[in-house]
């Protein structure tokens, strides 16, 4: 079974973006670094707001302006990235 990952930027309900990509074309790690790239563009952070996102989490300089969420379900998994502008990409079975 051939797996895709839907990818959907939102600002609060409101869709942004949305691509669809074929799930062996990307790693777990590209995925988590594209999906903050993708949220950080559309929440229009700053590079100090960026850079605060990428430094080590004992860092005085930390912010958690990008943090990821992994979720599973019967239907497959859910990663999250973000909170009002945020990025959800779902794995789903292609036909």
């Amino acid at each position: 079974m051939a797996i895709d990952y839907e990818i959907t930027v939102y600002d609060g309900t409101e869709k942004l973006f949305s691509k669809t990509i074929k799930a062996g074309s990307i790693g777990v790690k590209k995925l988590d670094e594209m999906m903050r790239c993708l949220t950080a563009r559309y929440a229009k952070l700053t590079g100090d707001e960026i850079v605060a996102s990428f430094v080590n989490k004992n860092a005085k300089a930390y912010h958690d302006y990008l943090f990821m969420m992994r979720e599973s379900t019967p239907k497959g998994v859910i990663y999250s990235c973000g909170d009002s502008v945020h990025t959800v990409v779902a794995s789903k079975s292609r036909e």
